[in-house]
C-alpha cells in the first residue's frame, strides 16, 4: 500500500522549488497583490535554483528530474518576461529625462513629470524648477535642504537672461507681448493723455498732444522696452499666477529648464559620468528590448543587466519605485547582492535529491 502522506510531502517540497512563497513583506497592503520587489526576489531565487539543478548531481529518478527542470523553466520565464516589460519601461522613462544631446526632450520631461505627480500648479511647478535651478548653481557645493537660498532672486536673474535672449524664449517673448505689453501700452497712453508734460519727462519727450504720444508709444514700445522690474516685482505667487492666467506656463516654464536649468544639471553630471553611464544605460536597453523567451539564458543575462543597472543608477530606481509606488526595491537589490535567499534555496534543493 502507497504511503500517500510521504507522497504528498514529496510533492510538496518539489513544488516548493518552482512555486515562489511570498513572505508576509511581498504583499501589498493597499490592494493585496503581490509586490514587484517579490517579484524580483523570485527571478533570482527561480534562476539560482534551475543553475544549481543543472550543475549538481542529482540524487532521484532522471526523468523527476526533467520535470522539476521544465517546471522552473515554465516558471522564471513567466516572471523574467514581467521584469522585461518593466524594465523597459522603466529605463526608456530613465533615458527620456536624461537626454544629453537633446536639451529640449530633457526639459520636456521634467515638465511632464511634475504634471503627472502634481497636476497642473503653475507655482509650485517654477519652485520645483527654481530649486534645481538653485541646486546646480553652485559649483563644487553640495545641496544641502537646510542651505538658505533665495529663489526671488534666482527668478530675477533668470527673467534677465531670457529677455536678453529672445531667439531662445519663444514663449516667454509671447508673454511678454501679449500678456504684458499691451497692458503697458495702455497704461502709458493713459498716462500721457492724463499728464503729458510728466510722461514727457520721464520718457525725455516733448509731445505737444497726447495723440502724438499714443501714436509714439505703439510705434516704439517693443519687448525692448521690458525690464525686469516691469515683470516682477519680486512676488513669485504673482508671477506665477500672471503666467497661469495667460495660459501658457507650461511652456514658459520648460523654456527655463532648457536654456537655464539644463546646461548647470549637465556640467553637474558631467563631471560624475553622465555620458558614459547614459551610453551604457542604452545598450542595456537595446539588449534587453533584443531578448525574448525563446532563448531563457539571454533574457535572465539581460533582465539581472537591467536590475543592476537600476540600482548602481539612483535616480533609476527611484523612477521604479515611484512608478510602482514601492519604497524597497534597492535594499531588496542589497539583500540579494548579500545572497540573502540562498539558504533557503539549498535547503529546498537538497530536499528534492540536489547535492548541494
Amino acid at each position: 500500500m502507497r504511503n500517500w502522506y510521504k507522497i504528498s510531502k514529496d510533492l510538496y517540497k518539489v513544488a516548493q522549488i518552482w512555486a515562489y512563497e511570498p513572505d508576509e513583506d511581498d504583499i501589498d497592503n493597499f490592494d493585496q497583490e503581490r509586490t514587484f520587489a517579490s517579484k524580483i526576489k523570485e527571478f533570482y531565487e527561480l534562476e539560482y535554483k534551475l543553475a544549481m539543478l543543472r550543475s549538481k548531481p542529482f540524487n532521484g529518478v532522471p526523468r523527476r528530474k526533467e520535470n522539476i527542470e521544465m517546471q522552473l523553466v515554465n516558471s522564471l520565464t513567466e516572471v523574467a518576461g514581467e521584469l522585461r516589460e518593466k524594465g523597459l519601461a522603466t529605463i526608456w522613462k530613465w533615458l527620456e529625462s536624461h537626454a544629453i544631446l537633446t536639451p529640449h526632450t530633457w526639459a520636456n520631461k521634467r515638465v511632464e513629470e511634475y504634471i503627472e505627480s502634481n497636476g497642473h500648479d503653475a507655482r509650485q511647478m517654477l519652485n520645483n524648477m527654481l530649486w534645481e535651478y538653485d541646486r546646480y548653481s553652485h559649483d563644487k557645493v553640495e545641496y544641502s535642504a537646510v542651505r538658505g537660498f533665495d529663489y526671488s532672486k534666482h527668478l530675477y536673474k533668470i527673467l534677465s537672461e531670457a529677455l536678453g535672449g529672445k531667439e531662445r524664449y519663444p514663449s516667454f517673448i509671447d508673454y511678454v507681448e501679449s500678456a504684458f505689453l499691451s497692458d503697458y501700452k495702455e497704461d502709458q497712453i493713459g498716462y500721457a493723455h492724463d499728464d503729458l508734460e510728466d510722461f514727457n519727462s520721464s520718457n525725455n519727450t516733448n509731445f505737444k498732444t497726447a495723440e502724438d504720444a499714443e501714436e509714439w508709444i505703439e510705434n516704439n514700445f517693443t519687448t525692448d522696452s521690458v525690464n525686469v522690474d516691469m515683470l516682477f516685482s519680486g512676488d513669485i505667487d504673482n508671477f506665477a499666477a500672471s503666467l497661469e492666467n495667460w495660459g501658457n506656463a507650461n511652456d514658459i516654464i520648460g523654456e527655463f529648464y532648457q536654456n537655464q536649468v539644463f546646461p548647470l544639471w549637465y556640467s553637474h553630471w558631467s563631471e560624475q559620468g553622465i555620458d558614459e553611464t547614459r551610453e551604457n544605460v542604452e545598450n542595456i536597453y537595446n539588449k534587453l528590448e533584443a531578448a525574448n523567451s525563446s532563448d531563457l539564458g539571454n533574457l535572465c543575462a539581460m533582465v539581472s543587466m537591467g536590475l543592476n543597472a537600476a540600482h548602481q543608477t539612483g535616480d533609476m530606481i527611484e523612477y521604479l519605485e515611484n512608478d510602482l509606488g514601492e519604497s524597497d526595491l534597492k535594499s531588496t537589490m542589497d539583500a540579494i547582492e548579500g545572497g540573502a535567499f540562498v539558504e533557503k534555496a539549498n535547503k529546498q534543493l537538497a530536499e528534492i535529491g540536489v547535492q548541494i
